[in-house]
């Protein structure tokens, strides 16, 4: 999270996760018995002294926005924050979930060779632009790969960041008969999404919660990379100041994760009806129709929501 060198004042620089400037303009500085935060471009300060009784509001808005949850705030800095008896903790150990999964690092296969549409193609980085962009994923802003070679030839590699970090990878076949359509890496996925850098963006808009990477691309949304959702994942979502939505498909899947999501105490919106995954209607009718039905498809009431949950199963055999 940290730049290598600190600055001459002695502080630890990094993005701020207040106002997600693009540099290096926030820094912590930590001295005997206290931690200090600035940020040069929002001028956010906070400070926590190991003799407090308990964490200022700025200090623990400045946790949460880098990702710390509320449970670790009351019962690990708020009692052993820099005591000396006990080894030290260090925001950046405490920046990790309790299984400790999400931020580990994980290589590419050797094989991945990184999709450039502004360079001469060959064969299978032309079908992976024509297939991005059929499914309106292709933006300047995305990083994916190719594979040509070994056990994940012909696939399209898919690659989830958070802070700047490789934490995940998924390899879809172009096959819609593959009997394996996505293989992933080995790494845990039970605390990773795609897109997570969207829970700390400094946006009004709302953030949606999608089971699918190609149905949360076209709308800077989240993907759970499948329609469990894990306590780790509930904690991780809700470290986000923005209104999170999830837009279930209108299957079984997608009712237990609606039925999830509002146990977890998330809104749920639906999938237009008459398609069977957002992208699909996106494809066919445009993102402001879709968002359009998403929007309006919130129900008013938990009671209302959960029933609709029942009332809208169908079972297609769609692609996510």
């Amino acid at each position: 999270m940290f730049l290598k060198t600190p600055s001459a004042t002695g502080f630890e620089r990094t993005k701020c996760a207040i106002c997600n400037d693009y540099k290096d303009r926030g820094g912590f500085k930590f001295e005997s018995g206290k931690i200090g935060y600035s940020c040069f471009n929002c001028q956010f300060r906070a400070i926590h002294d190991e003799t407090a009784n308990k964490v200022s509001g700025n200090f623990r808005k400045l946790l949460t926005s880098f990702g710390i949850s509320e449970e670790h705030i009351n019962s690990v800095i708020a009692t052993k924050f820099l005591t000396k008896e006990e080894p030290e903790i260090t925001l950046k150990a405490l920046t990790k979930p309790k299984q400790g999964t999400f931020l580990r690092e994980v290589a590419l296969p050797t094989e991945a060779k990184k999709l450039n549409p502004l360079e001469p193609l060959d064969d299978l980085e032309q079908q992976t632009v024509e297939y991005l962009e059929k499914r309106r994923a292709l933006r300047p802003d995305l990083t994916f790969f190719t594979i040509k070679e070994g056990k994940l030839a012909g696939r399209l590699l898919i690659p989830c960041y958070y802070r700047n970090k490789l934490i995940f990878w998924t390899a879809r076949s172009f096959n819609e008969a593959e009997k394996l359509r996505y293989i992933s890496c080995s790494a845990p996925s039970s605390s990773v999404m795609f897109g997570m850098d969207e829970l700390h963006r400094h946006t009004q808009l709302p953030l949606l919660v999608f089971e699918g990477i190609f149905d949360a691309i076209p709308f800077n949304g989240i993907a759970l990379l499948g329609s469990k959702l894990s306590e780790s994942k509930i904690e991780l979502l809700k470290t986000t100041k923005r209104r999170l939505i999830f837009v279930v498909d209108r299957d079984k899947n997608g009712t237990m994760l609606g039925e999830a999501a509002i146990n977890a105490g998330f809104e749920v919106a639906f999938n237009p009806p008459g398609f069977k995954d957002t992208n699909e209607a996106l494809i066919k009718t445009g993102a402001p129709w879709v968002v359009y039905n998403i929007m309006k498809s919130i129900p008013p009431s938990t009671t209302e929501a959960l029933l609709r949950l029942k009332l809208n199963i169908i079972s297609p055999n769609g692609t996510k």
